[in-house]
């Protein structure tokens, strides 16, 4: 129900930020390689992994970026992921306003943007 959740922040919200909140980000791979050691040194290999691989994307439309860790074993053919990481652009995370409304869902976000786009 669009009045329990603060659908005013939301409104305050820019459009490419909207949208990627509604179809989800538009990721580009920035950098896919090994990380140096002192990265590495900041992430938990899985067991058997011998090497921390760091692929790192860039939404195209809101600029979020996430970096991707994989453990690698090239003699396994091992390569899982580890963890993802997320930086936000200042103005896309919900900050809670002075009030106890929860944050928007899906729903209101897919709503704010086909209101923006005249419908």
């Amino acid at each position: 129900m669009e009045g329990t959740r603060d659908v005013k922040w939301l409104k305050t919200l820019d459009t490419n930020y909207i949208e990627c909140r509604s179809i989800r980000h538009t990721w580009a791979m920035n950098r896919f390689s090994a990380v140096n050691a002192e990265e590495s040194a900041k992430v938990r290999k899985p067991v058997g992994a011998s090497q921390v691989i760091k692929r790192v994307l860039i939404c195209d439309r809101c600029g979020t970026v996430r970096n991707d860790y994989f453990g690698r074993n090239s003699s396994r053919g091992m390569f899982d992921r580890i963890k993802s990481e997320y930086a936000y652009p200042k103005g896309y995370t919900f900050i809670g306003a002075k009030h106890d409304l929860p944050r928007p869902i899906s729903g209101d976000y897919n709503g704010e943007l086909y209101r923006r786009e005249g419908g």
